[in-house]
C-alpha cells in the first residue's frame, strides 16, 4: 500500500513538471515573439541606428560628433550631462517618420521634458503626421537652433529621407524648454510653420531678442496651453499680455487655453507631483472640471494639422531647398474674446492695460495671483468669425483658423457648459 503510494505520488510530480515545461517554452516562444514585434523597426530603409529602435521610436541616436563638440563649446555643463547619459545608454536623439514614408514635408521638434515625450507619441499626433508627412524629432541633448541643423542632417543621412535637411519646422518646449520655440522662431523664421508651449512661458516683447530678429514679414501660428493655477498665475500676468504683443507688433496669429483646475502639468493623468496625488482621476465628486493631458493633446494636435494645412505649399517637397511657406489670411479665422477666459472660468477680471502710449500691454501688472481689476462687461460675442472686426482690432483678440477648432477651445474652457455663442 505504502510502496503504491509513494509511485502515485512520484507519477503526479512528473506530470505536474512535464506540464510546467510545456507551460514555460510557450511563455517563452510568445515572449520572443512578442519582443520581435516590438522591436522590428517600421521602415526597412533605415538603419539600426546606435542602438536597436522600435515601432514607436524606430531611430535611436548618439548626438554626432560635430554636433558633441559643437555642444561642448557653447554649453560645457549640457555636454557633460550628455556624456554622463551617453555612458548610461541614453540615446539624445529619436525619431519617428510615416510607415509608408519615403519623403517628408515637415517636421516636429519636441525637447525633452516631462509630457513633452509622450505628446510626440500621441496617437493623434501620429494620425495627423501620417496625412501630412511629418517626421518628428525628440530631443534629450543638442537644444540649441545652432545644433539642430547638424541634428537634421544625420537623420537625413540615417534614413535615406534627404527631406529632414530642409523640411519647416512645427517647434513644441515645455516648462525649462518653453522658451525653445519661440528661440526656433525667432533666430530661423523661414522654416517655422507654428509654435507650442505646454505649461511654460514665451519671452516678453523687447527681452533677449534684438529687434531684427522679430522683422520676418510673414505670419507665425502660436499656440500656448498653461494652467489656470499655474507659476502664482502666469496666463494672466504673463502669457497673455505677451501673445497679443506679438501680435500686435508682427504678423503673428496666437491662441492659448488655459487649463481649468489645473497647476503646472499636474492633469488628472498625475504627472510632475499632482496636487492630488501621482495616479490622480477625475471624478464625479470633482468640484472643477479639470482638463485632462489626452484632451490638451488633441486640440494641440488639432493645431498641429491646421497649421500644417495653411502654412505648407499645396505641392511639393524640400528636397533641394526649403519649402516657401504661405502667408495665412487672419480674416479666414476665428476670433475669442480675451474676456472669454474669465467669463467661462468663473474667475476675476485679472488686469490686461495697454501702456500709456496704447502700443502694448502691460506684462506682470501685479505679481500677485490674487490680483484683479473691477469686472467689467463684454458686450459682444465671445466668438466672431474675423471678418467682422477690422484688422487692428483683431490684434487684440485671440484667434484659432476655424469654427471646428473654435467650439474645440470653447470646449475646453466652458466648464459650466455655457451654450456655443454661434449659431
Amino acid at each position: 500500500m505504502h510502496e503504491h503510494s509513494n509511485n502515485d505520488r512520484a507519477i503526479v510530480r512528473a506530470l505536474a513538471l512535464a506540464m510546467a515545461a510545456v507551460f514555460l517554452l510557450k511563455f517563452a516562444f510568445a515572449v520572443a515573439v512578442s519582443a520581435e514585434e516590438a522591436e522590428a523597426p517600421s521602415h526597412p530603409h533605415i538603419d539600426k541606428g546606435d542602438v536597436e529602435g522600435n515601432q514607436v521610436w524606430p531611430l535611436q541616436l548618439h548626438l554626432p560628433g560635430k554636433v558633441a563638440d559643437e555642444l561642448r563649446q557653447i554649453n560645457e555643463r549640457g555636454y557633460n550631462r550628455y556624456q554622463a547619459q551617453r555612458q548610461r545608454g541614453q540615446m539624445a536623439i529619436l525619431n519617428w517618420t510615416p510607415a509608408e514614408a519615403q519623403r517628408i514635408r515637415a517636421v516636429l521638434i519636441i525637447p525633452v521634458l516631462a509630457h513633452s515625450l509622450a505628446f510626440g507619441e500621441h496617437a493623434e499626433t501620429r494620425r495627423i503626421a501620417e496625412e501630412r508627412g511629418m517626421g518628428i524629432v525628440y530631443l534629450r541633448h543638442g537644444i540649441d537652433r545652432l545644433l539642430i541643423q547638424g541634428i537634421l542632417d544625420e537623420i537625413a543621412d540615417r534614413t535615406g529621407i534627404v527631406e529632414y535637411r530642409h523640411a519647416p519646422w512645427i517647434t513644441w518646449g515645455m516648462s525649462a524648454n518653453g522658451r525653445f520655440p519661440t528661440n526656433m522662431t525667432w533666430q530661423a523664421p523661414e522654416r517655422s510653420i507654428a509654435s507650442i508651449v505646454w505649461h511654460g512661458e514665451v519671452p516678453p516683447w523687447g527681452g533677449q531678442y534684438p529687434p531684427d530678429w522679430a522683422s520676418f514679414g510673414h505670419t507665425h501660428l502660436h499656440l500656448n496651453v498653461n494652467g489656470i493655477d499655474e507659476w502664482a498665475g502666469t496666463w494672466h500676468r504673463h502669457v497673455r499680455p505677451v501673445i497679443l504683443n506679438y501680435q500686435m507688433r508682427k504678423d503673428w496669429l496666437t491662441n492659448m487655453v488655459v487649463a481649468p483646475g489645473i497647476g503646472h502639468g499636474d492633469h488628472p493623468e498625475g504627472t510632475l507631483g499632482t496636487r492630488r496625488g501621482w495616479t490622480a482621476e477625475v471624478t464625479e465628486e470633482d468640484p472643477v472640471r479639470r482638463m485632462s493631458r489626452v484632451q490638451g493633446f488633441d486640440y494641440a494636435a488639432m493645431f498641429v494639422d491646421r497649421a500644417l494645412a495653411l502654412r505648407l505649399p499645396e505641392e511639393g517637397y524640400p528636397t533641394n531647398g526649403p519649402l516657401e511657406l504661405r502667408q495665412v489670411r487672419a480674416e479666414d479665422g476665428y476670433l475669442i474674446h480675451p474676456r472669454a477666459l474669465e467669463v467661462l472660468l468663473g474667475e476675476p477680471w485679472r488686469p490686461l492695460q495697454l501702456d500709456e502710449e496704447g502700443k502694448a500691454y502691460q506684462v506682470d501688472p501685479q505679481r500677485t495671483a490674487d490680483a484683479r481689476q473691477e469686472r467689467g462687461q463684454v458686450d459682444q460675442p465671445l466668438v466672431r468669425p474675423a471678418r467682422e472686426l477690422d484688422p487692428e482690432q483683431r490684434k487684440h483678440w485671440l484667434w484659432v483658423p476655424d469654427r471646428a477648432m473654435a467650439e474645440a477651445w470653447w470646449k475646453i474652457h466652458a466648464i459650466k457648459d455655457q451654450p456655443f455663442p454661434l449659431n
